[in-house]
C-alpha cells in the first residue's frame, strides 16, 4: 500500500463478495427460477443423467433473450451507484428486475 501511495496510485475499495456488482449472479438466479418453474420435479431425489441435466441447463440459459443480457449489462452503472451510496454494503438493488416475468417466458 505504501508503494502504491508513493506512486500516487489510489486503490479502489471493493467489497469482498459483491453480488450487487456481479451481473452473473442475476443470471444464475434467473436460471434457477426458470428451472424450478419448468422442472418442479427436478429436486425429487430421483437420479438424472448428465445429458438430461445439461439439456435442462441449456433450456434455462436459452430462456434468456439477448435483450435481457443487454439490459443486465446496462444496469451495471446503477449497481455501482447503489453500492457507492451504501458505502460498499449490500444493497437492495435487484438486477432481476431487468428480466421479463416468468409467466411471459415461452418454454
Amino acid at each position: 500500500m505504501e508503494e502504491m501511495s508513493q506512486k500516487l496510485i489510489q486503490p479502489i475499495i471493493w467489497p469482498a463478495n459483491p453480488p450487487d456488482l456481479n451481473p452473473i449472479e442475476a443470471v444464475w438466479d434467473r436460471m434457477k427460477n426458470y428451472i424450478q418453474l419448468h422442472h418442479p420435479n427436478l429436486g425429487d431425489g430421483k437420479q438424472r443423467t448428465l445429458d438430461s441435466l445439461r439439456k435442462i441447463l441449456k433450456e434455462a440459459w436459452n430462456s434468456l433473450s439477448p435483450e435481457d443480457l443487454v439490459r443486465l449489462t446496462e444496469s451495471q452503472p446503477a449497481r455501482f451507484q447503489a453500492v457507492t451510496d451504501a458505502d460498499g454494503r449490500t444493497t437492495r438493488y435487484q438486477g432481476l428486475k431487468i428480466f421479463q416475468p416468468h409467466d411471459q417466458i415461452q418454454g
